[in-house]
């Protein structure tokens, strides 16, 4: 069991001791919360893993390691770029997806690349951006961010070599 599990097990039983050391049954109401924030997000998580493991088993490693990998260079960059701007949804299907490509062969600074670019553009927020900030603001933020994954890809290369 890796470290972070403990660590939230660890939290949530203390919470849970909390709650039932409260009384009226809280720690049951604790329990009805977590289910009631997890049903809604169970099939998007189960989906997006189901779509990370299709993409590393239908996508040949040397495909993937071709455009995305340590020789794709910054066609791997601008791969990742793009493709982080075109995922839809949240952390639950960019991340499966970014740790499906890493471990099938992508290199570091197109995953970072790709992570990056889906924080700022992903999951279809520069249509919302655009229509609550106003044109005005909405252009000025992507003019002043348009290079941020780029950078991202690129710190993350040099921190690989060093680390």
């Amino acid at each position: 069991m890796r470290t972070l599990n403990i660590v939230v097990y660890a939290v949530a039983l203390v919470l849970a001791v909390a709650a039932y050391l409260k009384g009226e049954n809280r720690h049951i109401l604790g329990i009805t919360e977590a289910i009631k924030t997890l049903l809604p997000v169970l099939p998007t998580l189960v989906g997006a893993y189901l779509i990370a493991g299709y993409v590393r088993v239908l996508l040949p490693e040397s495909v993937i390691r071709e455009w995305l990998g340590e020789e794709s260079g910054l066609k791997g960059v601008l791969v990742g770029y793009l493709a982080g701007t075109l995922t839809f949804g949240g952390p639950f299907i960019s991340f499966p997806i970014a740790a499906s490509l890493y471990h099938a062969g992508g290199n570091v600074s197109t995953v970072t690349t790709y992570i990056t670019s889906w924080a700022l553009w992903g999951g279809g927020i520069i249509f919302y951006e655009f229509s609550i900030l106003g044109p005005r603001l909405f252009t000025i933020r992507i003019v002043a961010s348009i290079l941020f994954p780029l950078v991202a890809g690129v710190i993350a290369a040099f921190l690989a070599k060093i680390v």
